[in-house]
């Protein structure tokens, strides 16, 4: 590695994609975060318990496990777990908890890796059930406070995290060559239903169920510049492109719109789309007058803020049945939390209803490793909110593709 390479690589955090645990129905994401200088296991296990005795979303079903041993527990839900381990190739991707109580995720801390001039800590998140945005941020508040940490892990840019995959084996690898024909291959990959799939630049849909946009390399490349100059992931840069899409996509149509994240409805609004992530509530009409910059800093905002106070809310089931059913839904489901094939056959069942809406959207959100966005639609009498929301995200992201950090 070079210098410069690897004096870049030192300032930032990076995601390597990890096929493995795709293929038993499970999600896994490495993330490497770059610290100040080497921790010791004790060190490593004392800010875990902290972090975990602390924080709501964990403090009632976790345990700790050390190289396989059982060394703490904090509950007995076992809703998640951390796992420290010596080598990530041991990293054992089996779930051996009870098939209908999964845990939300699984976090396996490996030791250092010494990569050029830098030194990090690797992670593997096995999430099940939650995304890799909450996960990873649970993660920075680990590395954040142990010993030596002056300034915390630096922000996510890449969506390979070549460095320190180069040093795992991971490029040029069988698995590596698998995930490139996985995500890059063509478009019929996605296509688990083999519905007919819909290309953004073929003109007018027509009657499809599925539609399928996937950002080009040099558009992936403009989307890290924008998240480096903003220092946020970039998960959380592309839904704020999403959000801003959809605003502009809705704006103009009178319809009452449920905006769900992660199966998790928010908020039904007359005529109005609106966000709604923890405390945060972005109207339409806000989303619009803001600059995208302005959006992803409340997402981000927001994010710690549901990880700070456990998990994104979910509204009142009474409350949201008394309400008049809505014309479109929404629900955004964002990195690998599920594939069309799993999902798909219940995107528009939401228990709180009494009866199915009648139209309905899943946008399917993958920032990693390869940025794409996949709509599934139910029932839809407008196909050109579709179209509209394809070409809102590609103009933003064309807008961010041009965009240059200021040196």
């Amino acid at each position: 590695m070079s210098r410069s390479k690897a004096s870049r690589a030192q300032e930032n955090m990076y995601f390597v994609p990890a096929a493995s645990g795709r293929a038993r129905g499970q999600y896994n994401t490495c993330v490497a975060c770059r610290i100040d200088r080497p921790v010791s296991r004790a060190d490593l296990v004392r800010r875990v318990s902290e972090v975990v005795s602390a924080h709501p979303m964990l403090g009632s079903g976790f345990f700790l496990e050390e190289d396989g041993l059982h060394t703490a527990s904090l509950g007995i839900d076992y809703e998640d777990c951390v796992q420290i381990i010596s080598d990530w190739r041991e990293v054992k991707w089996d779930c051996e908890f009870d098939p209908e109580t999964p845990p939300l995720f699984r976090i396996y801390i490996i030791d250092e890796l010494v990569v050029g001039e830098g030194v990090y800590l690797i992670f593997v998140v096995d999430h099940i059930l939650v995304d890799a945005i909450a996960a990873t941020m649970f993660m920075q508040s680990i590395v954040s406070g142990l010993p030596g940490m002056t300034k915390g892990p630096g922000p996510l840019y890449t969506p390979y995290g070549e460095y320190v995959a180069e040093e795992m084996g991971y490029l040029g690898s069988d698995e590596y060559a698998q995930d490139a024909e996985y995500w890059r291959g063509p478009l019929t990959t996605y296509n688990k239903l083999d519905l007919p799939v819909l290309r953004s630049d073929n003109g007018a849909p027509d009657a499809s169920d599925c539609a399928v946009w996937m950002l080009s390399e040099e558009e992936d490349q403009g989307l890290h510049r924008y998240a480096r100059r903003l220092s946020i992931p970039p998960a959380v840069c592309y839904l704020g492109v999403i959000f801003k899409a959809l605003a502009e996509s809705l704006k103009a149509k009178d319809v009452a719109v449920l905006l769900a994240y992660a199966n998790r409805p928010s908020l039904v609004s007359a005529s109005a789309l609106g966000i709604t992530l923890n405390s945060l509530l972005l109207p339409v009409e806000d989303v619009g007058a803001r600059s995208l910059d302005e959006v992803v800093e409340s997402l981000e905002v927001a994010f710690f803020s549901a990880m700070e106070r456990g998990r994104f809310p979910i509204s009142d089931a009474k409350q949201m049945a008394a309400r008049p059913l809505p014309d479109i839904v929404v629900n955004i489901l964002p990195s690998n939390t599920t594939d069309l094939k799993d999902f798909a056959g219940d995107y528009k069942e939401f228990p709180f209803f009494d009866d199915k809406p009648k139209n309905a959207m899943t946008i399917y959100v993958y920032p990693e490793p390869c940025a794409s966005i996949r709509v599934v639609a139910s029932g839809l009498d407008d196909f050109s909110i579709i179209q509209s929301l394809l070409d809102s995200v590609k103009k933003f992201v064309h807008q961010l593709g041009a965009e240059r950090i200021p040196s």
